[in-house]
């Protein structure tokens, strides 16, 4: 009798105990731990002409009177704007090309012609890999550099299904860059030519705000 007693005491200090567990398992587990954040990003949209002058409306009238301090514009739409300077990386040939953010970061891909990237020259044992037109795509962050100028500086660059090391960037970027490297330009960096009036630019939270110069 006395072991059967037993045995329901046992019993009833092991509930008491796991309710007492339950009902302070914050105190003991710790705080929760909300989950990363996604990464905010955006489709790829292509770049077209079009988008460039709409751009290059919208840049020239910041900071002037009656005008917006600051407007967000597409990723797309810049690339268009700047697609002239932006030829040091991206082949004259190149087609299809898109572009998008994801988080912080300026994302252009585009179908191109190893060949005209420097093929053996450029890419070095990897171009043995690689024949024709293959895809390409590079991400990197963007920051002005002074007025009149900004620089993506590039993060990463897949050709095809192949990301090339990123200690190889800035060489690789000095054999395309075109012409002298301007004062500030990052080795890993592409000069991107904007007007005199822009005081600022960030791309955050999927999205490219640009600011006009304070007066």
């Amino acid at each position: 009798m006395f072991g059967c007693i037993g045995r329901i005491v046992v019993l009833v200090v092991l509930v008491c105990v796991g309710a007492l567990a339950w009902f302070t398992r914050d105190r003991w587990l710790g705080p929760k731990v909300a989950p990363a954040a996604a990464e905010v990003t955006t489709d790829w949209k292509p770049v077209t002409d079009s988008a460039g002058e709409h751009v290059r409306a919208q840049l020239q009238a910041l900071g002037t009177r009656g005008g917006k301090a600051y407007v967000n514009v597409k990723a797309a739409d810049l690339l268009a704007y700047v697609m002239s300077s932006f030829r040091g990386l991206l082949p004259a040939n190149a087609t299809g090309v898109q572009a998008r953010v994801a988080g912080d970061l300026l994302m252009v891909k585009g179908d191109v012609n190893v060949v005209e990237m420097g093929g053996a020259k450029v890419l070095g044992p990897l171009a043995a890999l690689l024949s024709g037109r293959e895809p390409l795509e590079i991400g990197g962050t963007l920051e002005l550099l002074k007025p009149g100028l900004a620089q993506l500086r590039v993060k990463s660059i897949r050709v095809k299904e192949l990301d090339l090391p990123s200690k190889l960037i800035p060489s690789l970027m000095g054999q395309l860059r075109k012409g002298a490297r301007p004062e500030g330009l990052a080795a890993d960096g592409v000069a991107l030519a904007l007007p005199a009036n822009i005081g600022d630019i960030r791309v955050k939270d999927g999205k490219i705000t640009v600011y006009g110069a304070q007066p």
